[in-house]
């Protein structure tokens, strides 16, 4: 077998990845940590945001939001919105209840009204004390994303 090489190979070359970067071909791994993030900072491993809106805001179609273990409140950890984004939302070791977001009976966990698909994936995570007007731990109209392995707990909806 011979491997072509010359003008033709880089021309299909460039083509390839000219044809990855047009169909949005991309996935990243954004990290958040109750403990040692910033919502500052890059959003690596090793540089981690603080809050989950954060993450799911600096999230595109394709992109997966690692929860560290810990226990997540307030602003920017509960009465999350994915805006219509193709993304997981996950724990970081993949186990539910390592991964908190307690919502203190205050708020509700999630809300997805814009058109979600079974592309957005919530998965590995306990929702805790949500309260809402529509939905406790999660809202969802004219949606249709995925929870897997998910715990709800003490939760409550006010219709």
């Amino acid at each position: 077998m011979s491997v072509r090489s010359g003008p033709v190979a880089a021309w299909a070359v460039l083509l390839c990845l000219l044809l990855s970067v047009a169909t949005g071909v991309h996935s990243a791994d954004i990290f958040v940590d109750p403990l040692t993030g910033n919502d500052s900072n890059t959003g690596s491993m090793a540089d981690p945001l603080l809050t989950i809106q954060a993450g799911i805001d600096a999230a595109v179609d394709g992109d997966t939001v690692r929860l560290v273990d810990g226990v997540y409140t307030g602003v920017g950890n509960v009465d999350l919105g994915t805006d219509g984004k193709a993304i997981e939302l996950t724990s970081d070791t993949q186990t539910a209840s390592a991964v908190v977001i307690d919502c203190q009976l205050a708020d509700p966990g999630i809300t997805m009204t814009s058109g979600e698909t079974e592309s957005t994936v919530v998965s590995h995570l306990t929702f805790a004390n949500c309260v809402g007007g529509n939905g406790g731990a999660a809202f969802i109209v004219q949606s249709s994303p995925s929870f897997n392995n998910c715990i709800f707990e003490i939760g409550r909806a006010h219709v």
